[in-house]
């Protein structure tokens, strides 16, 4: 029999066996009548009402009909639903979605597949990981395939980009493990060795990885930095499990390697006060027995009054500092906000080079990176001081009276005044050397470095009712959160907040037959001081970074090639190397299982060369064109006696020095580039003359006098793309390369290096990423 809902052929039974309807007996078939013949003499009356009667029956039977064929249209509609999701149908291909949203395969995103997969009937959910993909873009499926037939019953997980970052779980796991992931972000990886106690009393395991930059599962804020791992190695040197030990311990412990050892006081956060907190060279650095090792141990404020107190005879004081700055080594360290790790205060240990004398020996800042450090400690009173005062009262300085805390500038501060246009000078104090002519007068400017600094335990509230800070800025601070007392912090004086940041000597009043007071000299006692801004909050803190391993300064460890980190395997090892250096290239191109490109980025054409290099036309070409991508990463002299002395370029041309000279700043290359025809590009920066850093870190080409400025040489060398297929022998090289690493070598007006120098690969800065 046909059943009336599909049309479906069936055999007898009780049920359609297309759409499973219920099937009625067929309307032809007899049925014997139950029903009694009618009289035939019926009145009028009775006639009627079996006639009524009759036709409710009738309706009745209509209404009756109705609701069962509605029935069975619904029962049919949800037996069809339920057989047509369990068809199953081949999913979308990233070709056609590309097609339908006029878009290429590379640029789909998660958003365009599930709208595909959705108009199809399928369910979706999005899974979002790091990828080298930008932010958004279909990474493929998690728990399908492309292109296989799947009911439309299974819920589709899709694979979105979060853009490059570090996956969780990254720290603790094997590096030969991450290395291929991490080289998949298509951003610079670069590996850095931390020494491990190697007794076996160590609870980290070597080969594993400590800590990374960005932190572990978190997103990649930098890309011209790119990931920074670091890596647990067996070895010679300072184990960075010395941090938190006893220091006697610890000296003990070094000396016993032959190692010499110092211990000195540093301000640290409360629960390291007494224990070891940092050392020099830094803890996890791998160094040789016999070195000088300086243990540094964590104080409070108690130790401020001790730490600055100068000997009259120049001898070492009670803490073993001597000199008026000798103090300021207690805050050594990075310092930075809350939740950031952008735009950090850098308090170094570098020696200032190109200067003679006590002062140039003193640490640096990363604001004022030329520039020695100070606070009020010569002899502690003569650097500030009321010239209405008729003695001398220790509560007046800062740093004298009972808080424990410090201010910090720069003897340019205290000593350098402006003439004219911006010619830098030190004054002398001298009046009758006031001999500038120049449009402007002279005067006195304000420093980019005047910072607060609070030890734990540092009165702090003593200092702000001493009205040290702006009477605003203070009412500011009292609306946010007051600062963590528990961990060391800087305030840092923001000239952005102040309408007036010079004063020529003319406008300044005199003291006796001195020089006209500074008004940027904001210690307490100076009558004519500038209140300092922002006043102390949580939100203007800069905390001290205590932890040896914090991401934020991984770059004070050694970087190792991938493939000598640490692992069991040798075959792994080989395999994570080649990863890295297909990594270390801007231009590599590969595929994920779902056939989608994971870099949009630019391939060599037919003429490049081995391994993926470009030939010199190739580089010239696009540096010609402003793109920089084909030089982009990170380069290291490897093979010479400062293997951390390296050189960072961006795709968009920005270059920069990490090593030895990194006083200078950031400079942006030339969009001019000359093949030299033997296998060499030279670059260099737009200007050729001699350029100045400011105080923000950046070069002005601009004002070759820039007020205090550090002169430095524009950024000049030659590039080699392809090194093993340069014109050696033309070049009359000493020697030739043994790789096909690609390398720069700097030129300077007073040497520039040749291949005819002996040494002259030995300081070439080698790709490492």
């Amino acid at each position: 029999m046909k059943c009336p809902s599909c049309g479906s052929e069936n055999q007898q039974g009780r049920f359609c066996g297309g759409c499973g309807y219920r099937l009625q007996p067929d309307a032809s078939a007899a049925q014997p009548s139950a029903t009694p013949a009618v009289a035939p003499a019926l009145t009028n009356s009775a006639s009627a009402q079996t006639r009524a009667a009759a036709i409710s029956k009738r309706a009745l039977a209509a209404v009756l009909a109705i609701i069962l064929v509605a029935a069975a249209g619904v029962g049919g509609l949800l037996v069809y639903r339920h057989i047509h999701e369990n068809e199953s149908v081949a999913l979308p291909s990233t070709a056609t979605v590309a097609k339908d949203n006029n878009s290429s395969e590379q640029a789909i995103t998660a958003q365009m597949m599930a709208q595909a997969l959705q108009h199809q009937g399928f369910k979706t959910r999005v899974s979002k990981q790091y990828s080298g993909k930008p932010a958004g873009r279909f990474l493929g499926y998690a728990n399908v395939k492309s292109g296989q037939y799947v009911r439309r019953n299974t819920p589709i997980v899709i694979k979105a980009s979060k853009g490059p970052g570090v996956p969780q779980g990254t720290v603790g796991s094997k590096a030969s493990t991450v290395v291929n992931t991490l080289a998949s972000m298509h951003v610079p990886v670069t590996y850095k060795a931390v020494t491990i106690d190697a007794s076996g009393k160590s609870t980290k395991k070597a080969g594993t990885v400590l800590a990374t930059y960005p932190k572990d599962g978190d997103a990649v804020k930098n890309k011209s930095k790119g990931i920074v791992v670091a890596v647990a190695q067996d070895g010679d040197g300072i184990p960075v499990d010395y941090y938190g030990k006893n220091p006697d311990t610890v000296k003990k412990s070094l000396e016993s390697k032959g190692f010499t050892v110092e211990l000195r006081a540093k301000y640290s956060t409360k629960d390291h006060v007494g224990k070891v907190v940092a050392t020099n060279p830094a803890l996890g650095s791998a160094t040789t027995a016999g070195q000088s090792v300086t243990v540094y141990y964590g104080v409070n404020a108690s130790a401020t009054h001790d730490l600055f107190t100068v000997n009259m005879d120049g001898s070492a004081n009670s803490m073993g500092y001597d000199g008026s700055s000798s103090g300021i080594e207690a805050t050594i360290g990075t310092y930075c906000h809350k939740g950031s790790d952008t735009g950090c205060i850098t308090i170094g240990d570098q020696t200032i080079q190109g200067c003679t004398g006590d002062s140039c020996t003193k640490v640096a800042s990363s604001q004022a990176p030329h520039q020695p450090l100070l606070s009020c400690g010569w002899y502690q009173a003569i650097c500030a001081y009321d010239p209405a005062a008729t003695s001398y009262d220790g509560s007046s300085y800062l740093m004298m009276g009972d808080t424990g805390t410090l201010d910090i500038t720069t003897v340019r501060q205290l000593a350098v005044g402006y003439c004219g246009t911006g010619k830098s000078w030190n004054w002398d104090f001298d009046a009758e050397a006031e001999d500038c002519t120049a449009p402007g007068g002279n005067g006195y400017q304000m420093d980019d470095v005047w910072y607060v600094y609070v030890p734990v335990g540092g009165d702090i509230a003593a200092v702000e009712r001493a009205g040290y800070f702006d009477t605003a800025a203070m009412k500011k601070a009292k609306s946010q959160a007051k600062p963590d007392a528990d961990i060391p912090y800087i305030v840092a004086r923001d000239p952005s907040l102040y309408k007036t940041r010079r004063a020529a000597f003319s406008d300044l009043p005199s003291d006796s037959d001195t020089a006209p007071v500074n008004p940027f000299v904001s210690y307490l006692g100076q009558k004519h001081r500038l209140a300092v801004k922002p006043a102390p909050s949580d939100a203007t803190a800069y905390y001290l970074v205590e932890n040896p391993l914090d991401s934020r300064i991984l770059d004070t460890f050694t970087t190792i090639d991938v493939k000598t980190i640490k692992q069991g395997d040798t075959k792994e090892s080989s395999k994570a190397g080649s990863s890295a250096k297909a990594n270390a290239s801007p231009s590599s191109t590969s595929k994920s299982d779902s056939g989608n490109a994971t870099s949009p980025s630019a391939k060599p054409n037919a003429t490049s060369t081995a391994k993926g290099n470009y030939t010199p036309a190739q580089v010239t070409a696009a540096i010609n064109r402003g793109d920089f991508s084909l030089i982009a990463g990170k380069y290291c002299q490897t093979k010479s006696e400062t293997p951390d002395y390296c050189m960072t370029i961006d795709s968009a041309g920005r270059m920069q020095d990490s090593g030895i000279s990194r006083l200078r700043g950031v400079e942006q290359l030339t969009a001019s580039a000359r093949d030299e025809g033997m296998g060499g590009v030279w670059v260099q920066a737009p200007e050729s003359y001699l350029g100045c850093i400011r105080d923000d870190g950046t070069v002005d080409h601009v004002n070759t006098d820039c007020i205090s400025a550090h002169m430095v040489m524009p950024y000049e060398f030659d590039y080699y793309p392809d090194p093993l297929n340069a014109n050696w022998d033309a070049l009359q090289a000493s020697e030739k390369p043994q790789d096909n690493t690609p390398f720069l070598i700097l030129a300077t007006v007073t040497m520039t290096p040749s291949p005819q120098d002996q040494d002259f690969l030995d300081y070439v800065f080698y790709k490492v990423s």
